[in-house]
């Protein structure tokens, strides 16, 4: 049986202007569309005032020529004399008449020349081929003005040097004092030693120098300081009041540093490293070792009145350690000799450190973990992004986003012996393999990036199982509203 139903639009919106720049050249103007269009009804045409006013055309100069390099491009060579500048507005006349190409085709007219046509149907509701319907698009919902912008491109300023075959996990920016630095985390050396498995497990070398480089104020790098890292995965530079023994508080720089793995047998374990800015010596002094496994990722996020660290391990069991800074005081430890005690002392002074575990979290193989406040019109809550990467097999998981439960979590033995809070989960979000996961926030609106890695048979891995889109999607992180939505796929 056959109904035939009302008539109803299902065509998509109409192309729209996404940006206007100048050339690379500054001798023409480049105007993109966010779909292909039908040229403008110019395939025969290079006539600028066919799409633009003539108060526009004046600005392009006498003898411009506007043209399409491909359907979603139109390109507008600048004439002689021509009085465009940056910041300026174009104007498209109310003639121009700017279409998806789906709705046009191509007919040769007389003398050859082809010229697109719009595509008509049939009404099904009278029964004769001479009543036709026009296929349109609705109008934009609103008018966009965009100015002519100077074209935006990156150009190499200053390039770090390095090793032949040393492969970098991360870099990261802090200033101390007014004063710029990079710190380098080298993760392994030898031919694709970051992603070649036989390399990975053969000739790879991991035992490597990170290094802080100083930023001079003439663009050149120094090298400040060489850190010992065993497979350095991430850096995290954050700055935090640390006591003194003298008495009182003051803001000092640290750097934290994963170790994700070694081939050095007289290094029985890894540590995520926490290093403090001495300002007496200009250099950074070890502070901390954090016991961790196949450590991927690092983060630390001041909330309240508290400093919180969390530790993405990636080793044979995936877990983050969440942990709490205790700031430096006199006490009793029986670990003293780590701070340079006496063997006979059990009481001294004990430096600000990440000592209390509150909380341990299982993860799919999570790489990266990030601690952050969403935008919220009412008091800063704390969230936790995770990116897991593969569960059972499967890399079709999804990303996790925990909130912090401001009360005393009595169900967490760890939290409840401490007295404080923990991570409540609250959103399960599809991700493919993600590596990272980043927060943002647009116009008051929160949004969460995934990068998405791999989607496939890790046992028979094949370059197509790495060309995958990644996902941006929108989170309402309000109370019992707790939801997303995919903004984006790119």
């Amino acid at each position: 049986m056959i109904a035939l139903s009302e008539l109803f639009n299902v065509l998509p919106p109409p192309p729209r202007v996404t940006g206007i720049s100048f050339s690379e050249t500054f001798s023409a103007i480049v105007v993109n569309f966010d779909a292909p269009t039908n040229l403008a009804g110019m395939q025969d045409s290079t006539d600028c005032k066919r799409i633009f006013t003539q108060k526009s055309v004046l600005k392009l100069g006498i003898g411009a020529q506007c043209s399409w390099p491909d359907a979603s491009v139109l390109l507008a060579t600048l004439g002689n004399n021509a009085e465009l500048l940056n910041g300026d507005i174009l104007s498209f006349t109310s003639t121009a008449v700017i279409l998806a190409s789906v709705y046009w085709r191509p007919v040769k007219q007389a003398g050859g020349i082809i010229s697109n046509q719009r595509i008509y149907a049939l009404d099904a509701r009278v029964q004769s081929d001479s009543a036709m319907i026009a296929l349109t698009s609705c109008p934009m919902p609103k008018l966009n003005c965009k100015s002519v912008m100077l074209p935006e491109r990156a150009k190499a300023d200053t390039t770090i040097s390095s090793e032949k075959d040393v492969a970098t996990a991360d870099i990261e920016h802090f200033t101390i004092d007014g004063s710029h630095y990079l710190a380098v985390a080298n993760h392994c050396k030898g031919r694709n030693c970051l992603f070649d498995i036989e390399v990975i497990f053969t000739t790879g070398i991991y035992d490597l120098e990170s290094i802080i480089y100083q930023w001079k104020s003439d663009g050149t790098l120094q090298e400040h300081q060489r850190i010992a890292t065993h497979g350095a995965s991430d850096l995290k530079g954050f700055v935090l009041n640390d006591a003194f023994n003298t008495g009182g508080y003051a803001r000092r720089q640290f750097l934290a540093i994963t170790n994700y793995r070694t081939t050095n047998t007289a290094i029985p374990d890894l540590h995520t490293q926490i290093w403090a800015w001495n300002p007496s010596t200009q250099k950074f002094v070890l502070r901390q070792k954090i016991p961790s496994v196949g450590a991927s990722s690092v983060d630390v996020l001041e909330h309240s009145i508290d400093v919180y660290m969390v530790i993405s391990n990636t080793g044979p069991e995936a877990y983050l350690t969440i942990l709490r800074w205790v700031p430096g005081s006199f006490r009793e430890d029986i670990n003293g000799a780590n701070y340079g005690w006496d063997d006979d002392l059990t009481f001294g002074w004990v430096p600000g450190l990440f000592l209390e575990t509150v909380q341990t979290i299982p993860t799919d193989g999570a790489m990266s973990a990030v601690l952050f406040h969403p935008y919220s019109e009412s008091k800063p809550a704390m969230f936790l992004a995770v990116s897991n990467y593969q569960s059972k097999g499967s890399n079709k998981v999804n990303a996790t986003i925990y909130r912090w439960r401001e009360e005393v979590c009595f169900d967490h033995p760890a939290a409840k012996s401490l007295n404080i809070s923990c991570f409540d989960s609250i959103l399960s979000i599809p991700v493919l393999g993600a590596r990272t996961v980043t927060p943002f926030v647009v116009d008051s609106v929160n949004y969460l990036a995934v990068a998405n890695h791999f989607n496939g048979d890790s046992a028979s891995e094949q370059s197509v199982h790495y060309e995958l889109d990644s996902f941006i999607y929108s989170i309402d992180y309000t109370r019992s509203k707790e939801s997303f939505q995919l903004h984006q796929v790119c």
